[in-house]
């Protein structure tokens, strides 16, 4: 019986000691409170008693942790650091299992960094928080390791070179990790580009370039006043020419109407092809009203036109008083849009192939170059140069695996900080890969138009290879009809031949992933070196009030004269949207804006729009397009301000411009065969001719009927409002 009892206290005993040693073995993991942020506090005893740097807590110690506060706690036995940010009120072996927690394990460099810290007087390196708006008087360090974003920031007080030293080498030993797996799988890609180069290339023809339409022409309606009626001179009448006598409208109040005055005007010569050479017509002189002939192909049959017109009157300040329409015109209602032609919109800067990185490892020289007047530089060292031994699949394919080596990563690195310093559009970065890559090829090299296509692919780009003969072309797609450049269609796109002229090529279909084509569409103007022109004053002779000067940068229009004559969507019609909806370059708006605003300055909507109206109507030169430029050629709004003439869609482009910005009224242009003018949209009520769009009433405003100008409302003679085109602008 004794012998059972003594068995039965045995078991009791081994029992408890193993519950024990099971508890003791539980608690043995013991956390070292590491980094604070915020007001965590140990709340196992029932009592809130504030956690402190260096104490010490077991698995089974509870928590309470404030909304933003954070605790970082240190197990040497493991190698584990544990970070709890997860707001409440737990255990930190509950906390543990939190996924918004987390657990990780320690490298033996940094786990003998936090063991100096954490014993023996170290200082602990950690940002200490008594809450989230209080910071101890910390040190902060910023490890500077170059320009790639990746400084390494640690914060104490002193005693830190060693750490910095430990965490240097562990963080450079895993950046050139990074760098090499980056390089290796970059190389590989481009690898794989040109495996796909040596397969065999395909031979295509391309179509002829598609020529730009010859719109009818339309002669501008000039205004001008003899005898009560509205006038359009017969300028082709050479031979028969009389003097104009010309008559100003009689002034309002007490002021005397000006003198009449006689003019000359000079038959038109006709050049050794009998073409009409036009005259050098004064326009400077604001004592009079000018008529502005306009030279006219001979096939093209003159029309008077006399109807009744009732003189614009001006007020004392010489602004124009607008007419009643009630009593002076009959309204047209236009009620039936033909089209409303659609808008290409921007498209997003594109990703790229690979994400490039600066290559800090390779010490390239700079090479500068100019771009439109701009200075830029690139790196590029000179064993950066490589070479095409031949024109056949295998050595183009040769020097593109050549060009996957780290030291071009620069270049390109250094291409995609000028795009976005400089603002650059696609043509424009376009237009820079190329001038770059003759600079460091050489022009119109094989190797240039290679090192080219590669720039331009990686960035993102859709560009194709191609080769005629020893020729290495390219080929590049885009969102638009591009005139006067071959092409060849394929999975859908316009794939155009941008340099020679060539029926038939080789085609070479090799391509990156996520490629998007070519946008034209420019939002704003290249950030060009300013190279100003000079100032040109546009003043009416017919209202005193409506002047202004302007100088704009020849740089930039040096680089609109390169831009290609395009259209949108199988649509001839659109090709002025992009044109229209760029805005006015900065540096013209703080030159012109001041003086427009002060010009329409405490008017109404209509009085504002009316003004600058005729300001352009009144001080711009008209010219065919074909006269200046030998094919028709629109412009951007900045250029009506620097060529010497304009035609009826430079006009447009410029008004609608003025009006968006200074007025802040919406806008359309209006096209007619062989015409274009345009609309806004009123928020008052305005009489005139008008043209409804989706429900909104836009009052036609023609900037293309000169000589004393026109008011808001007027149509054109010969252009009907029912059959036109539209296009909305932004």
């Amino acid at each position: 019986m004794e012998r059972k009892i003594i068995k039965d206290i045995m078991k009791k005993f081994i029992l408890a000691v193993a519950i024990s040693f099971v508890t003791i073995i539980s608690n043995a993991q013991k956390w070292m409170v590491y980094s604070l942020s915020g007001k965590v506090e140990d709340v196992s005893a029932n009592t809130a008693k504030p956690l402190r740097l260096r104490d010490v807590i077991s698995a089974n110690t509870k928590l309470n942790i404030p909304y933003r506060g954070c605790v970082v706690l240190f197990d040497e036995s493991s190698s584990q650091q544990l970070t709890l940010k997860n707001p409440g009120r737990a255990t930190v072996k509950e906390m543990m299992s939190d996924k918004k927690n987390s657990i990780k394990k320690l490298t033996s460099d940094y786990l003998a960094f936090i063991k100096k810290q954490v014993t023996g007087g170290g200082q602990i390196l950690v940002r200490n928080c008594s809450d989230p708006a209080t910071v101890t008087r910390n040190l902060m360090v910023a490890l500077d390791y170059g320009k790639d974003g990746s400084d390494l920031v640690i914060c104490g007080v002193d005693g830190y070179t060693e750490a910095r030293n430990t965490l240097k080498k562990e963080f450079n030993n895993f950046r050139k990790n990074m760098l090499d797996d980056y390089q290796k799988f970059r190389k590989n890609m481009l690898n794989d580009y040109a495996d796909f180069v040596r397969d065999p290339w395909k031979t295509v023809q391309l179509i002829p370039a598609e020529e730009k339409p010859k719109d009818e022409k339309i002669r501008p309606l000039v205004v001008i006043e003899k005898g009560g009626k509205t006038i359009v001179p017969d300028f082709d009448n050479k031979d028969k020419l009389e003097k104009n006598k010309v008559t100003p409208s009689p002034l309002d109040g007490d002021l005397k109407p000006l003198p009449t005055v006689e003019e000359k005007v000079n038959p038109i010569a006709i050049d050794d092809k009998g073409k009409p050479i036009m005259p050098d017509f004064d326009l400077t002189n604001n004592d009079k009203p000018v008529v502005i002939p306009f030279a006219l192909e001979e096939d093209l049959k003159p029309i008077v036109i006399e109807e009744e017109f009732h003189s614009l009157s001006i007020d004392d300040k010489s602004n124009p008083i607008a007419p009643d329409f009630d009593k002076n015109k009959t309204v047209k209602k236009q009620d039936l849009i033909l089209t409303v032609l659609p808008v290409p919109q921007p498209l997003p800067i594109p990703e790229l192939v690979v994400p490039v990185k600066e290559n800090l490892d390779t010490k390239g020289q700079y090479h500068s170059f100019s771009f439109f007047g701009t200075e830029m530089k690139v790196r590029w060292t000179d064993d950066c140069k490589f070479t095409i031994k031949s024109m056949n699949e295998n050595a183009i394919a040769d020097a593109i695996a050549a060009l996957s080596d780290p030291k071009y990563d620069n270049v390109l690195y250094d291409c995609l900080q000028l795009r976005d310093t400089y603002h650059l559009s696609d043509w424009a970065y376009y237009l820079m890969l190329k001038e770059v890559s003759a600079q460091l090829c050489g022009k119109d090299t094989n190797e240039a138009t290679l090192l080219m296509a590669m720039l331009y692919s990686q960035s993102g780009y859709r560009i194709r290879l191609a080769k005629a003969g020893q020729k290495l072309l390219t080929l590049i797609s885009t969102q638009f009809n591009l005139y006067g450049y071959s092409y060849m269609i394929m999975d859908g796109c316009n794939w155009y031949l941008l340099d020679g002229d060539y029926s038939g090529i080789d085609f070479c279909n090799a391509h990156f992933e996520k490629e998007r084509e070519m946008s034209l569409i420019m939002r704003e103007s290249p950030r060009f070196t300013n190279n100003n022109s000079e100032i040109r004053s546009f003043a009416s002779p017919y209202y005193n009030q409506l002047v202004a000067q302007v100088s704009v940068n020849k740089n930039l229009m040096d680089f609109y004269a390169t831009y290609p004559s395009a259209y949108f969507n199988n649509n001839f019609m659109t090709r002025w949207a992009m044109y229209a909806n760029k805005e006015m370059q900065p540096e013209v708006r703080e030159q012109l804006y001041p003086q427009l605003k002060d010009m329409i300055a405490g008017k109404s909507q209509r009085e504002k729009v009316e003004s600058l109206l005729n300001w352009i109507q009144t001080s711009f030169k008209y010219e065919y397009d074909d006269v200046v430029w030998g094919c028709d050629r629109a412009f951007f709004a900045e250029e009506s301000l620097y060529y010497s003439g304009c035609d009826c869609e430079d006009r447009s482009i410029l008004f609608t411009r003025l009006v968006r910005d200074l007025v802040g009224l919406k806008c359309i242009l209006v096209f007619y065969p062989g015409h274009l003018a345009s609309g806004v949209c009123f928020t008052e009520n305005i009489d005139g001719d008008f043209v409804d769009v989706d429900g909104n009433r836009f009052t036609i405003c023609d900037p293309t009927i000169i000589g004393r100008g026109a008011p808001i409302g007027w149509t054109m003679r010969g252009m009907d409002n029912s059959s036109a085109s539209v296009i909305v602008l932004e």
